[in-house]
């Protein structure tokens, strides 16, 4: 009988000995069947010897594995791949927004004379943290309320509540993406009061540029079942990262990678995650901490070149798989509107250029990618449908804002909150 493409699952799982194939501990929905090669390079012997004949042998030289996978972009094993290419990796607990301040400026508001009360929660898609810590002010009437807090590493926004008396915040004022300020106009909001406990993921995963000792992501083996037999392609280090959307599709991903060649293991019996794709309407697009809501597709692609080392040691596998230097650019497409605030800020793009968050959920689960330093590559307004559409090209320019624990500089920090233990990733 034939083999049945349904069969087909792919296991990852974290190498002690780089280029060691091991079994795999975590499994990865994929939605095609894995580009995955072996290229077993031959010497050519085209000695002369007197006869008619171009080649008399080939001998075997480098072997190597190319390896690449598509898929729906899952907040539980995304991080896989994202550790591949963005190595400084930092898991935390799951915490609350800190550091709330209120400072009275300016006039305008409706608030009336008298005292008011703030705390923060932040947002993790449909989980929500307790709240931050508490601030007060005496107002005079029509006095506006600029209020700042600390974040929460991959929260997808804020909800800010109010009250009139200590610890009786009752009115949701309003809700905001992931920024870490708010100007309080005394706007009546709708009844709320922060939540007791928390309902947010329990970890935090942030992704950056490794900056410190050799800079290389750690090692891991992707294995291949194809329905008979088990692939598993050890040193696998990703070179291409690429998300897509649309609004009314999942968010998706392609990857290209290397490897060692592959090696037969025995088909381990696959256990997935309960947790689910993300759906591209989760998204927030917040430039310079304005939301943009004409977004209708875009495309994130993070590069690092790799390359196979090869050196005389007395084996045909490469010495190491090496990561260079990491690459990030991306395009918009968004409905063009009537003075279009998009279009104003691509015209006034310089370096240092925008910041640029870009958050998702799934359940309580988000994957949020924030690049501080936006720099325009190109525009083009497009009239093939009924109205206009804007389309741009960026680069993520490297930046200390997005460097991780190890500093340097970095083009973008993504965060991932998810319940998944720390040093899976890593």
């Amino acid at each position: 009988m034939p083999i049945a493409t349904f069969r087909t699952f792919l296991g990852v799982a974290k190498e002690s000995t780089p280029g060691t194939a091991v079994a795999a501990t975590d499994y990865i929905t994929i939605t095609a069947d894995p580009k995955a090669k072996d290229t077993y390079k031959k010497l050519d012997d085209k000695s002369f010897r007197g006869s008619a004949v171009e080649t008399y042998a080939k001998i075997p030289a480098m072997r190597t594995g190319d390896f690449g996978v598509d898929g729906n972009a899952n907040p539980a094993t995304i991080g896989y791949l994202l550790g591949s290419l963005l190595p400084d990796v930092v898991t935390s607990a799951t915490t609350a927004p800190s550091g709330l301040a209120a400072a009275a400026n300016g006039t305008g508001s409706s608030f009336g004379a008298g005292a008011q009360f703030w705390v923060v929660t932040a947002l993790f898609g449909t989980g929500e943290t307790v709240k931050s810590n508490e601030v007060t002010l005496t107002l005079t009437a029509g006095q506006n309320v600029n209020l700042t807090w600390t974040t929460s590493p991959g929260a997808s926004g804020y909800r800010i509540y109010r009250g009139t008396s200590a610890g009786s915040e009752n009115v949701l004022v309003t809700t905001v993406g992931p920024v870490g300020a708010y100007t309080d106009t005394g706007s009546t909001g709708t009844a709320g009061t922060p939540p007791v406990s928390s309902s947010a993921p329990t970890n935090t995963h942030v992704f950056s540029c490794k900056n410190t000792g050799d800079g290389q992501p750690t090692s891991f083996t992707f294995s291949d079942y194809d329905g008979d037999q088990c692939h598993a392609f050890a040193g696998t280090k990703f070179s291409e990262l690429d998300f897509k959307f649309s609004a009314d599709g999942l968010l998706t991903f392609t990857s290209k990678a290397m490897s060692w060649a592959s090696v037969v293991l025995s088909a381990p019996t696959p256990s997935y995650s309960t947790v689910l794709p993300i759906a591209a309407y989760t998204g927030q697009l917040y430039i310079d901490g304005a939301k943009a809501l004409n977004v209708s597709s875009a495309e994130l692609q993070i590069k690092r070149k790799v390359e196979a080392l090869q050196t005389v040691q007395g084996t045909q596998d490469p010495y190491a798989m090496f990561s260079g230097a990491v690459g990030v650019t991306g395009k918009l497409t968004t409905v063009m509107l009537a003075s279009d605030p998009m279009l104003a800020k691509i015209g006034n793009s310089s370096n240092p250029g925008e910041t640029y968050a870009l958050a998702f959920a799934q359940g309580a689960n988000t994957l949020v990618f924030q690049m501080s330093d936006v720099v325009y590559d190109s525009v083009d307004r497009t009239r093939g449908k009924d109205y206009v559409e804007l389309s741009v090209a960026f680069t993520a320019v490297g930046n200390t804002t997005d460097a991780g624990a190890t500093n340097g500089y970095s083009p973008v920090k993504v965060f991932l909150g998810n319940s998944v233990a720390s040093g899976t990733y890593q």
